[in-house]
């Protein structure tokens, strides 16, 4: 593997996690917008129903994905692995620019196995929410387990999971990967993008529309 394979390899993980994000994000505003835009929101109730269905589906399974403990499962620990049977493409120094008092480089020291071995033990230190993410996706969103698809309130209790969790699952493993790729070739890629709540020109056009 080159240099660049690896780097490709980083930057699609860190889009991958950049669209869970969106989804996360997205259905957290619609989730706002249920008592904010009610009425808004019936007028097409069911468009945002399977919507709202959707995003959610989208960020437990593939958020988990990155969690995944499957050796063949193109996550975290992967791209951990990876980076750590190709460290001898990660430079030991990089030069991000001029001091302007002596006009010398300045040089930042670049210690990727420090930064692997840091890499795993957070992920260790997260198993616990990890496992309720698991559960979640095991007994719900990918399967259907007949004793939580009419009681979602059992679910929750069993595996209980918050939107902060979530959120904490999400930037940990930007966290890691944009790391890794800084190591590698200075870059970092945004954790999400900067119109993911662009469905506020949606409702814009509902109330419009409603005032009609």
């Amino acid at each position: 593997m080159q240099k660049n394979d690896l780097a490709t390899e980083l930057r699609n993980s860190l889009l991958r996690l950049t669209n869970i994000n969106d989804c996360f994000l997205l259905y957290k505003k619609l989730l706002t917008y249920q008592n904010e835009m009610n009425s808004e929101m019936n007028i097409a109730p069911a468009f945002f129903q399977m919507v709202m269905y959707s995003l959610e589906h989208t960020y437990i399974i593939d958020l988990f994905k990155f969690y995944d403990r499957d050796r063949n499962s193109k996550g975290l620990r992967k791209a951990i692995n990876l980076c750590e049977q190709h460290s001898a493409l990660f430079p030991k120094e990089r030069i991000i620019g001029k001091d302007i008092k002596t006009n010398k480089d300045k040089i930042v020291k670049i210690n990727v196995i420090k930064d692997i071995r840091e890499a795993r033990e957070k992920l260790t230190n997260i198993e616990p929410v990890v496992d309720y993410l698991k559960g979640r996706r095991d007994s719900y969103y990918a399967h259907t387990d007949k004793n939580y698809i009419d009681d979602i309130p059992k679910l929750s209790s069993d595996y209980p999971l918050s939107y902060k969790q979530i959120a904490d699952l999400i930037h940990l493993a930007n966290n890691i990967l944009n790391t890794l790729l800084q190591d590698l070739c200075g870059e970092v890629v945004a954790q999400r993008s900067t119109n993911y709540d662009d469905v506020t020109k949606l409702f814009s056009i509902l109330k419009a529309h409603q005032n009609n």
